[in-house]
This record gives C-alpha cells, structure tokens and sequence, in this order.
C-alpha cells in the first residue's frame, strides 16, 4: 500500500522537471514582450525594432542606448528585453 503514494509523490516531482522549465521560460519572454511594448512602446513604434535583426551584444546595445535616451528600464527588465529581443529577433 505504501508503495502507491511514493510512486505518485516521485510521479508528480518528475513532472514538475519537465514542465517548470517551460513555463518559466514563457513567463520571462512574456515579461520581456511586455516590457518591450509598454517602454519601448511609450516613445517610438515598435515595428522598426521588430524589423532589425541583431544578435544578443547589439541588441543590448542598443536598449543601452536607448536608457542614455530617457528609457526608464531597470537591471532585470534590461535583461528580460534583452533576451526577448534576441529570441524573436536575432540575428539566425
């Protein structure tokens, strides 16, 4: 009988490995969208950024850039930009 729990317990700590990691990926590219529309959003269009293709150096410097400008970004939404930026429009 004891063997059932624990092999339900280790069932569902398995699955937590496999799906965490999915979801928290999505969380961050989610912030990372979000934050790139409201902020970057708030001052220019977004559809020349979303035409340009760089890898994860330029994009960074250019959110870099854009701080120097006025945006108001923080370590961690830098990073989640970032990222975001590099995922969907980097250079392949």
């Amino acid at each position: 009988m004891r063997k059932i729990p624990c092999l339900a317990f280790a069932a569902i700590i398995s699955a937590l490995f496999f799906v965490a990691p999915v979801s928290f990926a999505s969380q961050g590219e989610s912030q990372g969208k979000a934050v790139f529309e409201k902020k970057c959003g708030s001052c220019h269009g977004l559809d020349k950024a979303r035409s340009k293709k760089k890898n994860e150096k330029e994009w960074l410097a250019t959110v870099e850039r854009m701080k120097k400008k006025g945006a108001s970004l923080n370590d961690e939404e830098t990073s989640a930009v970032v990222e975001y930026l590099t995922k969907n429009y980097g250079k392949k």
